[in-house]
């Protein structure tokens, strides 16, 4: 047995090398893949035969072996090749290389526009029949989920073709009927609606489609009532009988919790399969190979290299070469990407040919072709097309000439075809325009010109957008140059590429027989260097302005114009080949307003399209709240009628969501439904972690980090305690809500000032979150999307729209139980924030020197921000009443878990920024980062979306206070109610925010009086009142509510004092900032 199981093997692996070695390119073509890593290696010659007219569908990455961000990127794009291995009848992985020149031709065809770019090509397409897939996740399952995606979209009715669509009115009798005569076995998977588990699944067993049938079922179909499943048990495969009959199959056979719930399907339903022998020709092997080669690409990405490293280049002469590749490839295939290049794109291109027509150093023929260029281009001031562009760089003649041979490098050359090259020679060309603008004799010249045009340069054309995005944060402060000082350019380029050499040694795109080191070298100038790691300035400027000027070039290898005469018969060539696969279409000029208006109708179609489905489904859902069936399906055909020319998967999206939206907010389940302790855990943890728990790190800065973990233990215990003797109080008092409480044990009076200020502390909650909202979404969406469209950079309109959309339909939930899955949505996000703050903590931590104190002397600041982040009584009587069973011990044990986790997180929180940052760390932790860091962006619309998930919360308490006022003195109907009570708190709430963004002392008087009366003062005071008349200090039921009390005043005076000492000395547009500080502490 073993012995033909190595033989199948062994064959299986020679025909997969067999068939991938009939499309490796030639020993010219470079690639960043091999025929081993499961990526099928595309080329100019092989990819319309094997992808055009293909029967199943491509996916195909379009990179530049030169670019750093390809180079990382590459075992990503493995792992997805590796995974997806087992849907190679539905869709292929492959790879196709655009530095090469051979491959040209096919990625101007794609239009692609920075690399790496993936593009999903449909099964019998043709030339421009591909769709672009975003890269909206950097790990491989972000890549396969978008893919399956993609594929569910194409709506093919293939037989081989899985139907990913969930079946909802079947009936487990009637599902056998649906599978082909052909079939062997009947699965049917049940999961979540939004679940990719039983995709995956579906595409790993896609080819036995004509013996194997899957069908999927979700959680708010028919089905899921007849299978009688909780949301524990799935997801679940169930056998479907010819007979209508069903039979779970054991997925817990394998109990390797790493395996994930992907793999323990899989393995049993391989193993059911062997079993019951039930399908023919069944072979395995496929997940063993997965397996195999998952765990080899592991082994080669902690594998460090065994190869020596080799000595640094010392070489004193530079080669000019190098410079005319990288001219050649830059304004033949670089610029040509960009498909129209007008505006501000002009603008850098204009500005870049006039400074490597002043200040490149080349030779006679090279200097006029650039100036020729440069002509050509300032006749076109409407803009011209990257085809344009291309064409006009082509030309060459005797007299006017840019070398366009192959490329090759000699000072740049790299170990391998993957490393140096074009990179390099782009700093080699940016230092010696630099040095050539300090040796060239040019008047009324400021010194930022060459450095400026370089990130012009860089920021539209250069390919790889991950280190152009780097780039441009390594010289945001090129404005700060000195003008008076000539040298500065070549200065602050000569320290920029430092720090990046510094930043990516030991990467795994550094060359490892030519290492990343601190130019130059002590062997290199030995005068540079003070010692090892600091420079001699005026030595190192010496050297630079001799290293990169015109005399140090090596011009005897440069390829003169009477040794190629042919070049020019050849470029049509190319220029043919480009203008066939390219719609022959003669370019229409597009001048002024018309080519502003079309290019914004283009950036803006998709969001439009997202806004009005969405209006469509709001509409749909406040719409038919009490209307009969008739109505509904009247107005499902009429969206299906105007929807379905646009996408057909959007209309049945659209169908789904509309079918069960009367039940939406009114459904009796949903109205008395009840939570578990870890249902009413979530929320009351959501309440504190939500919002306040990312101003730790501040608190911790005031009271230092051994005085702020004692202080935050306290604070915790302390609201563990409050909370328990308030549910406790109204146990004893008989009474269901917070107010009642009061009522019953201070009167009228009192019961009018707690419900002043529990309405008063979650409104002013949800104004400053809104604000928190419209500030940071805004400016996160502009740092991610640079090109966003002005309306979603405008934070009126994104106010509006998450409240319209987000918040409002949270809030219309009648029952804190429903929204114990969106609190946990949010500590899941919570979770992510922790895990991002560390890593990059942990990369920021080396190049801060930060002061770090035991014990600090703002100690009050410290608790005040600490137990206004732990303010959570007043809603507690809502998520007591929320849980299955009230009790006071399981209330104990909510209370014990809430006040656990928060405290974890709170010092997870309070010690990633503080070590980090120590006293210059802010209010809100992620400002203290840049504000292009796209990993810190991610977490700061994280927070954004907590915000969002906490704003319910506090929304549902105000809609409380108001409910249980009308109850006494209003006559309101209930449906009525609900609406307009919660349609007017969110509206005001949207409407205040709006007309302002500073709060100042408002919100701090808010937090200090109000959630101090709320969380301390009231509850301690009920307690006492409530208890047997025989007070004694002894008693601990007695002492601790009273030591309660005069903490709570205690910490009021002094926080007082603190707060108006600051707005003594603080204007209004100062505390513009402390405002979203404190909001976020609060």
């Amino acid at each position: 047995m073993t012995l033909v199981f190595t033989h199948r093997y062994l064959l299986i692996c020679f025909l997969i090398r067999l068939t991938s070695s009939a499309v490796v390119p030639s020993q010219d073509s470079i690639s960043l893949y091999t025929a081993n890593d499961k990526v099928v290696i595309l080329t100019g010659q092989n990819f319309s035969s094997i992808v055009y007219q293909s029967k199943t569908a491509w996916l195909v990455e379009f990179y530049a072996s030169w670019c750093g961000h390809c180079q990382s990127y590459a075992n990503t794009y493995r792992e997805v090749a590796i995974d997806t291995w087992g849907w190679r009848t539905v869709v292929r992985v492959g790879a196709i290389n655009c530095y090469a020149d051979e491959n040209g031709p096919i990625c101007d065809q794609h239009n692609v526009a920075a690399y790496p770019t993936l593009r999903l090509i449909g099964p019998n397409s043709f030339i421009n029949g591909s769709k672009l897939i975003h890269l909206t996740a950097t790990d491989a399952k972000g890549v396969e989920r978008e893919l399956i995606k993609e594929l569910d979209a194409l709506q093919r009715t293939d037989r081989n073709w899985p139907n990913f669509a969930p079946i909802a009115d079947v009936g487990l009798e009637n599902i056998y009927s649906y599978a082909p005569p052909t079939v062997k076995l009947v699965l049917l998977i049940v999961e979540k609606q939004d679940d990719f588990t039983g995709r995956q699944i579906m595409l790993d067993f896609s080819k036995y489609h004509e013996q194997l049938v899957i069908f999927r079922a979700s959680t708010d179909g028919k089905l899921w009532g007849q299978l009688q499943l909780n949301l524990t048990d799935i997801p679940a495969v169930f056998i479907i009988h010819s007979n209508g009959t069903t039979e779970r199959m054991n997925t817990k056979q394998n109990m390797n919790e790493n395996l994930g719930s992907r793999n323990l399907l899989n393995y049993a339903i391989r193993s059911y399969v062997h079993k019951s022998k039930c399908i023919d020709n069944f072979d395995d092997r496929d997940l063993e190979e997965i397996i195999h080669s998952k765990n080899a690409l592991k082994k080669s990405e902690v594998k460090g290299t065994n190869e020596a490293q080799g000595a640094v280049i010392e070489n004193q002469k530079l080669n000019m070469v190098d410079l005319e590749t990288a001219l050649s490839y830059m304004l033949r295939r670089e610029v040509p990407r960009i498909k129209m290049i007008y505006g501000e794109t002009y603008d850098a291109l204009l500005h870049w040919l006039i400074v490597l027509t002043k200040y490149f150093p080349g030779r006679q023929p090279v200097m006029t072709y650039l100036k020729d260029l440069l002509s050509k281009v300032k006749q076109q001031p409407n803009g011209l097309s990257g085809k344009q562009f291309r064409e006009l760089a082509d030309i060459n003649a005797s007299n006017s000439y840019l070398p366009n041979n192959q490329i090759r490098y000699i000072y740049c050359t790299g170990s391998a075809p993957q490393y140096r090259g074009y990179p390099c020679a782009l700093w080699l060309l940016f230092h010696t325009l630099t040095v050539s603008q300090v040796q060239t004799e040019f008047q009324n010249t400021h010194v930022t010109e060459v450095p400026s045009a370089i990130k012009g340069f860089i920021k539209y054309f250069f390919g790889c957008r991950h280190c152009s995005d780097n780039f441009m944060k390594e010289t945001n402060e090129l404005h700060q140059l000195d003008a008076n000082d000539k040298n500065a350019a070549v200065v602050y380029l000569w320290k920029v590429h430092n720090h990046v050499n510094e930043r990516l040694h030991g990467d795994e795109t550094e060359d490892p027989q030519n290492p990343k080191i601190q130019f130059p070298s002590s062997n290199l100038c030995p005068k540079c260097r003070m010692d090892k790691t600091n420079f001699d300035s005026a030595s190192t400027l010496d050297f630079l302005l001799k290293h990169y000027s015109k005399d140090n070039f090596d011009l005897s290898s440069v390829e003169n114009p009477s040794e190629s005469s042919n070049k020019k018969d050849q470029i049509p060539s190319r220029i043919d080949q480009y203008s066939m696969i390219e719609i022959n279409h003669d370019f229409k000029q597009k001048s002024g307003l018309f080519s502003y208006l079309t290019s914004i109708v283009q950036r803006f179609s998709f969001y439009f399209l997202i806004f009005i489905v969405i209006i469509v489904l709001y509409v749909r859902r406040r719409h038919c709240k009490n209307n009969n069936k008739s109505c509904n399906d009247r107005l499902c055909s009429d969206i299906m009628d105007s929807v379905v020319k646009f996408n057909r998967r959007v209309t049945r999206y659209i169908k789904r969501a509309m079918s069960g939206s009367t039940r939406f907010f009114t459904d009796e389940d949903e109205i008395h439904r009840r939570s578990s302790i870890a249902g009413a855990s979530y929320n009351l943890i959501n309440s504190i972690v939500g919002s306040g728990v990312i101003g730790m790190s501040y608190a911790f800065r005031q009271s230092g980090y051994v005085a702020g973990f004692i202080l935050l233990g306290i604070v915790a215990i302390l609201t563990d305690y409050s909370t328990t003797i308030l549910i406790r109080s109204g146990h004893m008092a008989k009474v269901n809500t917070y107010q009642e409480l009061v009522y019953t044990v201070l009167g009228k009076f009192g019961f009018l000032w707690l419900s002043l200020v529990q309405f008063l502390y979650p409104f002013i909650c949800l104004i400053s979150y809104n604000i928190i909202i419209g500030d940071t979404v805004t400016k996160v969406l502009h740092r991610l999307w640079p090109t966003i469209p002005y309306l979603f950079q405008n934070r009126y309109i994104i106010i509006f729209l998450c409240s319209c959309f987000v918040t409002l339909p949270l809030s219309l939930y009648r029952n804190i139980a429903k929204l114990s899955q969106i609190s946990l949505m949010g500590l899941i996000l919570v979770i992510i924030t922790v895990l991002i703050l560390i890593k990059r903590g942990a990369d920021t931590m080396s190049f801060i020197s930060s002061e770090i104190r035991m014990v600090n002397t703002n100690l009050a600041e410290s608790i005040g921000v600490m137990a206004f982040a732990f303010m959570c009584q007043h809603n507690s009587f809502l998520i007591f009443h929320s849980m299955s069973e009230k009790t006071l011990p399981r209330w104990r044990t909510v209370t014990l878990i809430t006040t656990t986790v928060a405290f974890i997180f709170a010092v997870m929180y309070a010690l990633t920024g503080y070590m980090v940052f120590g006293q210059q760390t802010e209010g809100d932790l992620l400002e203290n980062y840049c504000h292009w860091d796209t990993l810190i962006n991610i977490a700061r619309l994280i927070y954004a979306i907590n915000i969002m998930l906490t704003f319910p919360l506090e929304c549902l308490v105000c809609r409380q206070v108001i409910e249980i006022l009308g109850n006494k003195w209003l006559n309101f109907s209930s449906d009525r109610r609900h609406y307009i009570i919660t349609s007017l708190i969110v509206a005001s709430s949207v409407l205040l925010s709006l007309a302002t963004d500073c709060l100042g002392i408002v919100l701090e008087l808010n937090g200090l009086l109000v959630a101090s009366s709320l969380a301390y003062i009231l509850p301690a005071l009920c307690y006492l009142k409530l208890r047997p008349t025989t007070m004694q200090w002894s008693s601990l039921d007695d002492f601790a509510p009273r030591r309660l009390l005069l903490s709570t005043w205690y910490r009021t005076s002094l926080l007082l004092t603190n707060v108006f000492a600051i707005e003594q000395s603080n204007q209004c547009e100062m505390n513009c900032e402390t405002c979203r500080n404190f909001t976020i502490n609060t």
